[in-house]
C-alpha cells in the first residue's frame, strides 16, 4: 500500500477498526501484514461524514476497476466479509486486495504483496452503490 493518507467515512472507519481487531488472530500471514498496514494507515486517515466524502474514494460496496502495467483490467465490488462471492466479483474488504485498496482514490497505485510476488495495480475507476451500512453487523 502507499503511504498517502486514506480517506474514510466515519461509520466505515469504526467498522474497519472492529474488523481489524476481530481478525488479528488470522492464520494467513500475508493477510495479517496487510491488515496491520491498514490499521497503521487508519491512524492518519482523513475521516469524513457520509455527505462530505469524495465520490472517487474506494469504500464498502464500491465498484472498482483496477489495471496492471500490462493493461489487464479487473472489475469487482468491495464488500463486507459476509457478502464475499468470487463468482460475482465481490471481494471482501478483509482480503489482501480489499485491505490494500479501501480508502484509496481513483488514480492511486497500490502494491499488493502476495506469497509468490508483488503486483502493482492502478485504480482506474470507482463508482458508488449508495448502500448504507450498519454498525450492528457480524463478520
Amino acid at each position: 500500500m502507499n503511504t498517502e493518507n486514506l480517506i474514510v467515512e466515519k461509520k466505515e472507519f469504526i467498522l474497519l477498526k472492529r474488523f481489524i481487531t476481530l481478525s488479528s488472530y488470522h492464520r494467513d500471514k500475508t493477510l495479517l501484514r496487510h491488515l496491520k498496514e491498514l490499521s497503521s494507515n487508519l491512524e492518519t486517515a482523513c475521516v469524513y461524514s457520509e455527505d462530505e466524502i469524495p465520490k472517487n474514494v474506494v469504500r464498502i460496496n464500491s465498484i472498482v476497476t483496477v489495471s496492471t502495467k500490462r493493461g489487464c483490467k479487473k472489475d469487482f465490488q468491495l464488500v463486507l466479509p459476509s457478502k464475499e462471492n468470487s463468482s460475482q466479483n465481490k471481494i471482501s474488504l478483509l482480503s489482501c486486495l480489499g485491505a490494500a485498496i479501501i480508502g484509496k482514490i481513483e488514480g492511486s497505485t497500490i502494491t499488493l504483496d502476495t506469497p509468490s510476488n508483488k503486483k502493482i495495480l492502478r485504480i482506474e475507476k470507482v463508482s458508488q452503490q449508495n448502500k448504507n451500512i450498519s454498525l450492528d453487523i457480524l463478520l
